[in-house]
């Protein structure tokens, strides 16, 4: 009795000291949890991670599910992985694909490549072709937003919808904090720091979603080594601050615009000045919500798609 009554002392022991270890790891060598955490985030949405070569470079992706192609694009400074709680819920009904965009997250940067929003949608054509997608419905995040409407208008036989969440591209008279600071000469989403880092994130939400601690620390760290190639992305996409109406004027498929109501990176104004320019889009404004919806209220998001769909019935969701 008394040996048995050591041996779970020392079992508990043993426990406590793993348990302790675990939590001073996770704060002191965030590293090590990182990837484990985001591979399980991502297990649990139904998505499996794949490598598809695009011209000669490697872009990394991931996809789950049986139905109709949902084509996932991310915005500036993202990732694919900011589209796990949406994919999660619409796995059942879709074959949804989430990329990561030619240099972002595990998708390098090429050498001498044009990151233009028109180079960028060639990109992501390519990138269709070589995993098999002859179409599909299209939602896109701010650039991503951008880069799908640049899609739909260039080969609208690749396009069946067009989902935009807060989409770059358009200038408004309304100006926001995003615009006061670039008019001060700063770069709102492209850190050096920590502490640019951070006020990039309280930029795009307006109560950030929970994100474990190692993985905020990998993004952060990702960013900050990434800053002079994220630059020169940057200065290409904004090249193009104004030219989605453009764009919209020649998509002939169904689009919907959602926006978040803070109004801290793009002004829900936008809203009418695309509308001018596509009279059919559809628009949504989210209450308490910031630039990037799919991560703050994913489920909203969810059933805004759905509702959309239901809408627009066989002639935008076949």
């Amino acid at each position: 009795m008394l040996l048995s009554l050591t041996r779970r002392r020392q079992t508990l022991l043993l426990a406590g000291v793993i348990a302790a270890s675990a939590a001073v790891s996770w704060y002191v060598v965030p590293s090590l949890w990182a990837a484990p955490l985001t591979m399980i985030d991502r297990v649990v949405s139904g998505m499996h991670r794949h490598i598809a070569i695009v011209d000669e470079q490697p872009m990394a992706y991931i996809r789950g599910g049986k139905g109709p192609t949902l084509l996932l694009l991310h915005g500036f400074g993202g990732n694919k992985e900011q589209w796990h709680a949406v994919a999660r819920q619409l796995t059942a009904d879709f074959d949804v694909v989430a990329p990561d965009l030619a240099g972002f997250g595990e998708s390098p940067v090429a050498p001498d490549a044009s990151y233009t929003i028109a180079a960028q949608a060639h990109t992501v054509r390519r990138f269709m072709a070589t995993v098999g997608i002859q179409h599909a419905h299209i939602v896109g995040s701010s650039m991503g937003g951008q880069i799908g409407a640049q899609l739909a208008a260039a080969y609208p036989d690749l396009a069946r919808s067009l989902v935009m969440l807060e989409p770059h591209g358009v200038q408004t008279a309304a100006k926001t904090r995003f615009d006061e600071q670039i008019a001060r000469g700063a770069i709102p989403l492209v850190a050096r720091n920590q502490h640019e880092f951070a006020a990039i994130v309280d930029l795009v939400f307006v109560e950030r979603p929970f994100i474990p601690f190692p993985v905020y620390h990998a993004l952060e760290a990702e960013a900050i080594r990434r800053h002079d190639a994220n630059l020169a992305i940057w200065k290409a996409v904004r090249s193009e601050a104004d030219t989605l109406p453009r764009l919209l004027s020649e998509v002939r498929c169904p689009t919907l615009a959602l926006w978040g109501d803070s109004e801290k990176v793009f002004h829900t104004s936008a809203i009418a000045r695309l509308r001018q320019a596509n009279p059919m889009l559809a628009s949504m404004i989210m209450r308490r919500t910031g630039h990037l919806p799919m991560m703050e209220h994913p489920e909203q998001v969810v059933e805004a798609i759905r509702n959309f769909q239901t809408q627009n019935g066989a002639d935008g969701f076949e």
